[in-house]
């Protein structure tokens, strides 16, 4: 009887999960942890940045 009991809650869990992952609302994931082991450092130094001269250019719409 008691075999019987915690056969039929299983299912009913199992059920209860299925039905709330696929109609409830999505999980959120609030952190960033993972990302970091996932994703190789960049080692920059001072000679691979360069800095760049920029010049405006004009709309020929508004002269």
């Amino acid at each position: 009887m008691l075999l019987r009991l915690i056969f039929w809650a299983l299912i009913f869990y199992l059920i209860y999960k299925t039905i709330n992952k696929y109609f409830g609302p999505p999980e959120t994931r609030d952190s960033v942890r993972d990302r970091k082991n996932k994703e190789p450092k960049i080692e920059l130094r001072d000679s691979d940045i360069e800095d760049i001269s920029f010049r405006e250019i004009k709309d020929k719409k508004k002269e």
